[in-house]
C-alpha cells in the first residue's frame, strides 16, 4: 500500500489505520511547491509555513516513515531547495534523512533514496545546507561556539558515513573549497539572513564570513575523515529541539502502535 509505514520499534507493528503520513502527504506536496510562488501570499507566512513544513518533514524522515520518503524524492526536494536561499529549517530535513537511513532497526529499502542523495548536485546541497545554516539568526542559538563547531562536525560525519567511499564526495568537497575563494561565485548572492521575524535580507560580510568559517571547519572535518585519521562510526546527527509541532506528531506517533502489541499478545 502506498504510504504504507515501516515499524519504527523493535517487536511493535504498525496499524494501518492509525497512519496519518498518507493524509500529510498532499500538505507537504503544497507547501513545497506554492512555497516560491511570488503571487502566494505573504513573505512571513510563507516562510513560517515552510519551516513547519521542515519539522514535518525531519520528523517523518528520522523515524524512517515511507511516505515521508517517498514524497522527498519524488517531489526531488533536494532540487527545490537548491534552486533559492537556504533556510535554516532545513537543517533538520537533512538530519532526518540522514538519521533514518542510518537507524540500525531501518526497514525501509534505502538504495533509492541513498542515490538520489548521492547525486553530486545533491550531496554538495546537503552539505551547504548543514554548513552555511544552523542556529545563527534564531532565539535557539547555542550558548558558546563550542557547541555550534561540534553540532556542525557531528552532523557532517552523519553525512559522509553514509556512504563514505562513494565517489561523489571528492567534487562535493572540491566545490565546498571554490565556495572559500573570493566571493564565492554567486552561492552567497543567492543567500539571504533570515530573522526570525521579518523580511530576509542579503548577506552582508560578516555573515559570509561565519558561513565560510562553517564550510571550513567542515572540509577539516571532511577531510580528516577521508584520509583515515578519524572514525566514521558516530552517532546519529544532533538532534533538535523538541518544537510544538514534533511533541503533536509524536503524540499520534505514540498511540499507531496497535493495543494488542503494547500487550504482548
Amino acid at each position: 500500500m502506498v504510504g504504507a509505514s515501516s515499524s519504527h520499534r523493535p517487536g511493535s507493528r504498525y496499524s494501518p489505520r492509525h497512519d496519518f503520513w498518507p493524509a500529510l502527504r498532499p500538505l507537504v506536496e503544497f507547501l513545497i511547491h506554492r512555497y516560491y510562488d511570488p503571487l502566494y501570499g505573504n513573505t512571513y507566512w510563507k516562510n513560517k509555513n515552510f519551516d513547519t513544513m521542515c519539522e514535518i518533514l525531519g520528523f517523518g524522515l528520522r523515524h524512517g516513515v515511507q511516505t515521508v520518503y517517498d514524497v522527498f524524492l519524488e517531489t526531488r526536494c533536494l532540487d527545490v531547495f537548491r534552486g533559492h536561499s537556504l533556510r535554516p529549517s532545513l537543517v533538520g530535513v537533512i538530519n532526518g534523512y540522514v538519521a533514518g537511513l542510518a537507524a540500525p532497526q531501518a526497514s525501509i529499502d534505502s538504495q533509492h533514496y541513498l542515490d538520489y542523495l548521492h547525486q553530486p548536485d545533491n550531496l554538495f546541497s546537503a552539505c551547504c545546507i548543514l554548513t552555511t545554516n544552523g542556529w545563527d539568526n534564531f532565539s535557539d542559538k547555542p550558548d558558546s561556539t563550542e557547541m555550534l563547531r561540534a553540532g556542525l562536525c557531528s552532523n557532517i560525519r552523519a553525512l559522509a558515513n553514509l556512504r563514505p567511499l562513494d565517489p561523489s564526495w571528492d567534487q562535493c568537497r572540491r566545490k565546498l573549497r571554490y565556495l572559500l575563494q573570493d566571493e564565492g561565485g554567486e552561492f552567497f548572492v543567492m543567500q539571504r539572513k533570515w530573522p526570525e521575524y521579518g523580511f530576509e535580507s542579503p548577506l552582508e560580510p560578516k555573515d559570509i564570513d561565519e558561513a565560510k568559517s562553517n564550510i571550513s571547519l567542515a572540509l577539516g572535518e571532511l577531510d580528516g575523515l577521508f584520509s583515515g585519521s578519524r572514525n566514521t562510526n558516530v552517532h546519529s546527527p544532533t538532534k533538535p529541539r523538541e518544537s510544538m509541532v514534533r511533541r503533536f506528531l509524536g503524540g499520534i506517533f505514540n498511540i499507531s502502535v496497535t493495543p494488542d502489541v503494547e500487550k504482548g499478545t
